[in-house]
């Protein structure tokens, strides 16, 4: 029986320690830091969950040893490791805790009627020069009421002085940028659990279902359905243009949205311009380039299609290269694409991707590494591989396009609104507070007016000095001030 009181008091004492922890500031910072640290980690080290990173396969071959310690500590799927989740758990929980406190605070703030000021708001106030008037202190106070009530001020008449308040509900605005912390970390949480991403590249008037199969590489969070939305992309057409000095100045693509066979509607999206469909967001990657469409034909067979696809060049004059299997065949090919093969030599940058006299050069072995075919086709041109028949059908644009689900964007967003306005309210609407007393002198009364607000402290004493001479304005009216002086 007597251990336990010690149990619970051991109990208490440790759940009062992490209570303690949990509200701290200093933890507060510290995961700021992390979370900000770890995001910038991020763009700066190459990804395996964003979409066509070659530089990942780049590290993985060149340097081996760093690939593997970056993979076992995380860094190279940071918004998949176990500790940017905990560390996003551990600021979710600390913003809790401290938005609990602040509500807390708050709620006793406002019930509570400061009749005179506190110690801490004594040392914020502002004065003005005191009234002298030829009146009751009544109706000095009567009609100093009326003034504060018209400006919206709340107001409590006791005898003696008025103590008035304005804009007090705005100490909920630090309630409310807590809360949108905590709505922003649920969002990240709930997004990064439930969501996919995947890639597909896509020839201009191809299609693609979205289906598990079809992606050229995906990824989903431990907590996806599998419920893939089943609709149907054909690009369209591609588009781009580049600047005279090379640079890429923009690009597009325009895709047909199917659903069940029957067409939905028709999208351009670019880089900063996605689709959405179903839940899904459909955007625009930045790997483009030109593509030769090629049919294997055998007697008494099927004849067969495939694309075979050719990056960004890297310079103007130089040739595009591939080397790809031809499918079905024992043949390997090392290929090389010219858009202009009768400009390839004076080719500008700006015009790469113009396809005006596209050419494939084609170097073709057989498992032997035999040469079996060496020479230039144009679209429309052949050449006979033993029993099939090789044909170079045309050229096109392809593009890569990612499709992605984020459960969590919309609560991401809500957070940021509600962040915006917890500032705004924060700054631009300032809790007021004014006390108004009165005093008997010889021949009349003297008014004092005082006051305070959380911040902007000589703003608030210039309305507060506009206020003294509205008040005085009103009396003078009634000829009841006898002079403003100092004392």
């Amino acid at each position: 029986m007597g251990q336990e009181p010690a149990e619970k008091q051991i109990k208490k004492s440790f759940a009062a320690v992490l209570y303690g922890i949990l509200r701290s500031r200093k933890l507060a910072f510290f995961l700021i830091i992390a979370l900000a640290t770890a995001i910038l980690a991020a763009s700066l080290i190459p990804q395996t969950s964003q979409f066509a990173t070659p530089e990942i396969g780049s590290l993985r071959s060149r340097q081996p040893e760093l690939f593997s310690f970056l993979k076992v500590t995380g860094l190279v799927d940071i918004y998949n490791s176990w500790w940017f989740y905990t560390l996003l758990a551990l600021f979710f929980l600390n913003t809790l805790v401290c938005t609990i406190n602040r509500v807390k605070y708050t709620l006793n703030k406002n019930r509570k009627w400061s009749d005179t000021p506190s110690k801490s708001q004594k040392s914020r106030l502002c004065a003005t020069t005191p009234i002298f008037l030829k009146t009751s202190p009544d109706k000095a106070l009567d009609i100093t009421k009326t003034i504060l009530s018209a400006k919206r001020y709340r107001v409590i008449n006791k005898s003696g002085f008025i103590a008035a308040k304005k804009n007090w509900w705005s100490n909920w605005s630090t309630i409310i940028l807590h809360t949108s912390f905590l709505v922003i970390a649920l969002g990240i949480l709930i997004g990064r659990a439930t969501f996919m991403s995947g890639q597909v590249n896509l020839v201009e008037g191809q299609r693609f279902f979205d289906e598990p199969g079809n992606y050229l590489h995906s990824e989903k969070g431990p907590f996806f359905n599998e419920n893939y939305a089943g609709f149907e992309i054909i690009l369209k057409n591609f588009t781009d243009k580049f600047w005279r000095d090379g640079t890429n100045k923009e690009y597009a693509s325009t895709i047909n949205i199917y659903n069940n066979g029957q067409y939905i509607c028709t999208k351009t999206i670019s880089p900063n311009y996605p689709a959405s469909y179903k839940g899904r967001n459909i955007y625009q990657l930045s790997l483009f380039g030109c593509s030769a469409i090629l049919r294997l034909d055998k007697a008494g067979g099927p004849s067969k299609f495939g694309w075979i696809n050719f990056e960004t060049p890297k310079t103007a004059n130089a040739p595009i290269e591939n080397k790809f299997v031809v499918r079905g065949t024992n043949y390997q090919a090392d290929a090389k694409f010219y858009p202009d093969y009768k400009d390839r030599g004076t080719q500008k940058s700006w015009n790469l991707y113009k396809l005006k006299d596209p050419v494939l050069t084609l170097k073709i072995l057989d498992t032997s590494t035999n040469g079996v075919y060496e020479g230039i086709m144009r679209p429309g041109q052949s050449v006979r591989l033993g029993d099939e028949t090789l044909t170079f059908v045309t050229a096109r644009h392809w593009t890569a396009l990612g499709v992605t689900k984020d459960s969590g964007a919309w609560i991401v967003f809500l957070g940021f609104w509600m962040a915006l306005a917890g500032i705004a309210m924060l700054y631009f609407i300032i809790p007021k507070q004014i006390w108004v007393l009165v005093d008997e002198a010889e021949d009349g009364t003297v008014l004092y007016l005082t006051g305070t607000a959380s911040k902007y402290r000589i703003s608030f004493a210039e309305r507060l000095n506009e206020l003294r001479e509205e008040i005085a304005d009103a009396l003078s009216n009634q000829e009841e001030v006898i002079e403003h002086v100092t004392v």
